[in-house]
């Protein structure tokens, strides 16, 4: 049947365009093919292959053979039941009887298939076009009756498909509004989980995945991978002297700070570790890059004023950073990167902290 199908198909583009010599060769090889299947005209779609030979023995003159294919598809038409799949033959057996005015046969076929699509719920696209060459028919016969009852219907039909499409486009639309306003919520659930509520930095479970991805694709290029840890010089005194709530916008103020450095290198990542501590990730940064990066960083907070002189002798906010950097290599680890930071951090503290160090 496939075999039988594809020549009917291509047989009927080639008298489509005019090419009779190769539409007769396909069906020469159609012939020769149903000639030697065992079963005869059992083995292949009897409609479809009688469609096609009558529309290529219009073509080609001969109305004898013509009128007999003509007659064996009608005959097989009435067992047909395939009009899904097969609609645009049934359209091409509809037409050559119009073009050779069998008007009843038309009449006949065409509102059986209308009354066979409405029964079985076909798509509105199959049933119209049955109801268009019904409606051609009406016309080329002046049946005004028949035109007015199947424009009404085909109208009717048309109204159902326009609301139906249109109830269908408007649950499609809603359900895809629907799913962007859960994956933006899922997105907020998933950055409050991710960052710190006072600060707005990542927090430290973001800070761990962050520092590990990032090490091990330092690892894997062979390039300089740092840790920095840094802390406000005596904030255990600056919030009991100047409350909780001075105490957390002190916090908010070194968080910006740090997020406009990460604002501006996406090689650079700034988290809060905890309490007034914070964590700086480097990635492909040298010790000279960083140097001048912790300076700058010890330089801004110059901005960050106190009320009155610190235990450290300034009347703005300092900073305490302790930093390690190297090309990191297999078998590091990101304690090992913390702790040497973390040993440079105390260094600076033992010295009186407002300064930084870099242990490479």
């Amino acid at each position: 049947n496939s075999f039988a199908n594809l020549m009917c198909n291509m047989g009927n583009c080639l008298i489509s365009i005019s090419k009779l010599e190769e539409a007769n060769a396909c069906a020469d090889n159609l012939i020769k093919y149903i000639e030697s299947t065992p079963n005869g005209s059992e083995s292949y779609p009897v409609f479809i292959v009688n469609t096609f030979l009558a529309n290529l023995a219009l073509a080609n003159g001969d109305n004898n053979k013509m009128n007999l294919h003509l007659q064996t598809a009608l005959n097989a038409l009435e067992t047909f039941d395939d009009y899904i799949n097969h609609n645009i033959d049934i359209l091409m057996f509809i037409d050559l009887n119009i073009l050779l005015k069998n008007y009843d046969d038309v009449t006949k076929i065409s509102e059986h298939f209308i009354n066979t699509c409405k029964e079985s719920n076909a798509p509105f696209n199959i049933t119209s076009r049955f109801m268009e060459k019904r409606i051609d028919c009406a016309i080329l016969l002046h049946d005004d009756k028949a035109y007015a009852h199947f424009s009404k219907e085909f109208y009717e039909d048309y109204k159902q498909e326009r609301n139906r499409n249109s109830e269908q486009t408007l649950k499609a639309e809603n359900s895809h509004y629907e799913q962007i306003r859960l994956r933006k919520r899922q997105q907020i659930l998933l950055e409050k989980s991710q960052h710190d509520t006072l600060t707005g930095l990542p927090n430290r479970a973001y800070l761990n995945t962050y520092a590990e991805e990032t090490l091990a694709k330092a690892i894997q290029n062979n390039t300089y991978f740092g840790i920095e840890i840094l802390d406000i010089d005596y904030f255990k005194h600056i919030n009991d002297s100047y409350g909780h709530m001075e105490g957390d916008r002190y916090l908010k103020n070194v968080a910006a700070l740090l997020q406009s450095l990460t604002n501006s290198d996406d090689e650079i990542f700034a988290a809060r570790y905890g309490g007034d501590e914070f964590v700086i990730v480097y990635y492909n940064k040298t010790s000279e890059d960083i140097r001048y990066l912790m300076s700058q960083l010890k330089l801004h907070t110059t901005s960050i004023k106190l009320p009155k002189e610190s235990a450290v002798g300034c009347k703005h906010l300092t900073l305490s950073q302790g930093c390690f950097n190297k090309i990191a290599g297999e078998g590091n680890r990101l304690w090992d990167y913390l702790s040497i930071a973390d040993v440079a951090l105390y260094e600076i503290k033992e010295k009186g902290r407002n300064s930084f160090l870099l242990k490479e």
